[in-house]
């Protein structure tokens, strides 16, 4: 007789991803501010098992004032090059 609590499949692991990932794409989308998304890890090569999680970059606008710099609190190229 099968146990009461039984693993899950390599199935139902994967429709559980599939159906995360598609809850956050679509909060993704009502988000303005984010301009692309990028999918990471495991879940992107359809390889997940019950411990992975959701790797995913954001690339998202800046609507503070710009400082002219690419990264306001790292140095710029000049700083690293010597005169």
């Amino acid at each position: 007789m099968p146990s009461q609590t039984t693993a899950h499949t390599a199935t139902d692991v994967q429709d559980r991803f599939n159906a995360a990932l598609i809850a956050l794409v679509e909060q993704i989308k009502r988000d303005r501010s984010i301009l692309a998304a990028i999918l990471c890890g495991s879940l992107s090569h359809d390889t997940v098992w019950s411990k992975s999680d959701i790797d995913m970059v954001l690339v998202t606008i800046d609507e503070r004032r710009r400082t002219g710099k690419v990264f306001p609190c790292m140095p710029t190229a000049s700083t690293f090059m010597s005169t």
